[in-house]
């Protein structure tokens, strides 16, 4: 019969033609097989190969056919876009580890900076807005009002009118040379910018770790005490 072979033809614009033609004598079952085969058929091609398979379909075949068509080609290319997806058996953690809030809250510091020094640079003003609660003095309930959020910069001009910089966490001037100096002496604003940004990046690989263990610890125990 022809629709045992569809497997191992390509179909062409004389195999859609004769495809419509067929299709007008088989019995039900007999289509559905070859469509059941077709799905085989189309799910094996690439993309370019299906596209050019369902232009030759709608321009030889009936209405019923490309009805039929059109249905196994989107599950097709449903099933073709699944298939690019890594699927793993990893579970969403109940709580983020320590060292990466750590991480987190460094990087949002040092984004603040770059936004800062590049709000100097283009001459803006730069307050970002953020809510805080304040207690009513008349009814004494507690509201949440939007205020601006004041930055402190970690940048200034030393003595010999360089810039410079020093990383903190929380109220801790944190070393990232590891050398006893804290201050990171720059030549001009761009610099700034791409050393905030080149710690911002080594905050997110965990260079900094150990250092931001350090530095909370103390913090806590600043604290405690």
């Amino acid at each position: 019969m022809l629709f045992t072979d569809v497997k191992a033809k390509r179909i062409t614009s004389s195999s859609c033609h004769l495809l419509t033609s067929a299709s007008r004598h088989v019995q039900d079952y007999e289509l559905i097989f070859f469509f059941c085969l077709l799905l085989v058929f189309i799910h094996n091609q690439t993309l370019a190969q299906q596209n050019q398979i369902h232009a030759r379909i709608e321009m030889t075949s009936g209405n019923i056919v490309v009805h039929l068509f059109n249905f196994i080609f989107r599950i097709s290319h449903m099933t073709t876009s699944l298939a690019s997806l890594k699927f793993v058996t990893s579970k969403r953690p109940t709580q983020i580890p320590s060292i990466q809030l750590r991480r987190n809250k460094l990087v949002a510091k040092l984004h603040e900076q770059i936004q800062l020094v590049t709000a100097k640079k283009d001459g803006v003003h730069f307050a970002p807005l953020h809510f805080r609660s304040v207690r009513d003095r008349d009814t004494g309930e507690l509201k949440r009002i939007e205020t601006a959020k004041r930055i402190r910069p970690w940048f200034f001009t030393s003595d010999n009118g360089k810039i410079c910089v020093q990383i903190k966490y929380g109220s801790k001037v944190i070393d990232v040379s590891g050398k006893n100096k804290p201050t990171i002496e720059l030549t001009n604003t761009d610099d700034l910018i791409k050393t905030l940004e080149l710690i911002k990046v080594a905050t997110l690989n965990g260079e900094l770790d150990t250092l931001l263990e350090s530095a909370g610890l103390t913090l806590r125990n600043g604290f405690v005490k």
